[in-house]
């Protein structure tokens, strides 16, 4: 076998939603995802333990004041509460006739008396440590609540952040297009709105107190052209503008804090643009570290003891610690589960950008896989099965995916629907410089194979107007005519069943085809065929690489795991020396610069970034 170094570097399976440090003993953390559950840290964030998987959407997560064993989680399924410092769970979900919880609020003087914001429901309270639960909504005529803040001198005060409407899946719900800040100063008996000065037909989306001093609240506005950061120095009174420093065009804060020893220090977590600080109260905000500056933070904590130390959950990546106030971060270790990837394209201009294709999900790297930014696209739950780059504009890219193609413009930062639309899975999309777009799908090239299952497309990069489709049981085909029509190619090769090719780009009359039953070779464009399996132990091949300035280095990978390599175009394979049994080996991309570098999409073990010998 070939010795390798071998990471993971994919995008994980989630986000980080919420982060919140113990009072009494900074030390235990407690974080929650998207996906996993939730998962617990007794070293200051260095490291991270699973302590309930078996609810996946935590929202929020709430430590009692006073007995901080007790812990509460809200989640899209309820609330959980702990007694045990999170070893055990048990559902307190009497009385909620809404389960999809936001925020969680604890009467830091009596806190068995409880609050929850709910995304429909409005709020609830408990007066028994969450027994039981009744409504507290009189007054609040938007129940969409998407944050729930009390005051920390006064309990009875509490601030509600909601939607300004009722969404369209509630339409006889009242809408004011108005109120979106509520206040209630008798423990949630009563609400009243508080949008004196903020803008109309916005929500309120994130809500901070000031510690020391209550009469100081902050509220992030959403929507409009007055989006932003808003400051009240009146307990919600009246509110001013303090987004000075702080990006708010296709930006969302997310996640804002307050230092609790010195309150004029905030730190706002962005959905775009990482983090920003302000050391004013608010007045004027710089970005803190540059590596987080395109990054999505899902989630800011600070150590309450030593406040220089923060924690943010980073989208697709995990958590990060700072020890200087923010000035770096260090990666910490979440024992998250890796996304599936199943498309890969490197940018061959500059290979330390990464495309990876998850389900449902598109991600982008510019650092080489260390950082991962969700992309906005259009997409339904579905399977990326193939992203490619326009070779004449990098900045242009196209996936396939069921029933449709999607395209960017913008180097993957957004995409759309592409104008090809299809009544069956896109498999394979093929593009040459100044060519059209080839899409392979389960009814043909365009739909000009008829009934035939197209697993990959290749297009000589010399002579354009040449494809090849590698079929799912007719074996390849031929188009010198830009796909108007096709013929088998099929002499030599003993396996029909296509699901992988490649082709070289020095010499593009020799290509490569994977099987379920090992690899092939042709030197004179597919007119014949012979077979390359020196050297596999597992010829079930799921799919090739094949470097392209050294085309005699290709890669195979196989369906349970296995990759092989080969320096001599195939006349020999080696395996690489790494266990990755049980995980479908999906794509692989190689390194344009280094051809013993590879990155490798898996069915369970995320993105990995292997250096061979």
């Amino acid at each position: 076998m070939l010795s390798v170094t071998w990471e993971n570097s994919g995008p994980l399976n989630g986000n980080i939603t919420t982060i919140v440090v113990n009072p009494f003993t900074p030390s235990i953390l407690y974080a929650g995802t998207n996906q996993e559950g939730m998962f617990k840290s007794t070293n200051q964030g260095v490291t991270w333990t699973a302590i309930n998987n078996s609810f996946e959407n935590v929202t929020a997560i709430a430590i009692d004041p006073q007995t901080p064993t007790t812990i509460y989680a809200g989640t899209d399924d309820g609330v959980l509460k702990s007694t045990d410092s999170g070893s055990s769970w048990l559902r307190i979900n009497e009385g909620l006739t809404n389960l999809e919880i936001s925020s969680i609020a604890i009467d830091f003087e009596f806190p068995d008396i409880l609050y929850v914001g709910t995304f429909g429901g409005g709020v609830f309270r408990s007066n028994d440590g969450g027994e039981n639960w009744f409504p507290a909504n009189e007054g609040l005529s938007i129940p969409y609540v998407f944050d729930l803040q009390i005051d920390p001198g006064i309990p009875e005060i509490l601030y509600a952040g909601t939607d300004y409407e009722s969404p369209p899946q509630n339409p006889d719900a009242e809408l004011t297009g108005e109120e979106s800040l509520f206040k209630s100063v008798d423990g949630g008996e009563s609400w009243f709105p508080i949008n004196v000065n903020l803008p109309e037909n916005s929500r309120v989306t994130t809500l901070a107190i000031d510690p020391l001093d209550p009469l100081i609240v902050y509220a992030w506005v959403s929507g409009g052209a007055r989006q932003g950061l808003y400051k009240s120095l009146d307990e919600g009174e009246t509110w001013d503008l303090a987004t000075t420093g702080l990006t708010t065009f296709r930006n969302n804060v997310v996640s804002l804090i307050i230092d609790p020893e010195f309150p004029d220090t905030l730190y706002a977590g962005t959905d775009n643009f990482g983090i920003f600080t302000s050391t004013d109260g608010g007045d004027t905000w710089d970005p803190l570290d540059t590596n987080f500056a395109g990054t999505h933070i899902t989630a800011i904590a600070i150590d309450p003891e030593r406040t220089t130390r923060l924690y943010a959950g980073v989208a697709w990546s995990g958590i990060f610690r700072s020890e200087n106030a923010g000035e770096d971060w260090i990666e910490t270790q979440i024992n998250m589960s890796p996304a599936p990837v199943s498309a890969l394209a490197i940018d061959l201009l500059d290979p330390d950008t990464l495309y990876a294709g998850t389900f449902g999900e598109i991600f982008i790297s510019t650092d080489d896989g260390n950082h991962w930014d969700q992309t906005e696209s259009p997409i339904s739950p579905d399977w990326i099965n193939s992203i490619v780059i326009d070779p004449s504009d990098p900045n242009t890219l196209y996936a396939g995916m069921s029933e449709s193609t999607l395209v960017s413009k913008d180097g993957g930062e957004q995409w759309g629907i592409s104008i090809h639309r299809f009544n069956t899975d896109i498999h394979a999309l093929a593009i040459a410089p100044e060519s059209p777009l080839y899409a392979g799908t389960f009814e043909g090239v365009f739909l000009q194979l008829d009934n035939t299952s197209i697993m990959d497309l290749v297009i000589d990069p010399v002579t354009v107007t040449t494809l090849y489709a590698g079929t799912s049981s007719n074996g390849v085909f031929k188009s010198t005519d830009n796909g108007e029509r096709w013929r088998a190619v099929n002499n030599g090769l003993s396996n029909s069943n296509i699901t992988n090719l490649v082709i070289d780009m020095g010499t593009p009359t020799t290509l490569y085809a994977g099987t379920n039953d090992g690899i092939f070779k042709s030197i004179d464009g597919g007119a014949n065929w012979e077979e390359i399996s020196t050297g596999l132990t597992d010829s079930r091949i799921k799919v090739l690489a094949i470097h392209p300035q050294t085309p005699e280095i290709l890669y195979a990978g196989t369906i349970n795991g296995r990759i092989y390599k080969t320096v001599n175009g195939g006349e020999k394979w080696i395996e690489l020396n790494i266990d990755l049994t049980g995980a479908d080996i999906l794509t692989i991309a190689i390194d344009p610069f280094s051809a013993n570098k590879l990155y490798v999409g898996t069915s369970t073990r995320g993105l990995i970034v292997i250096e061979s010998g």
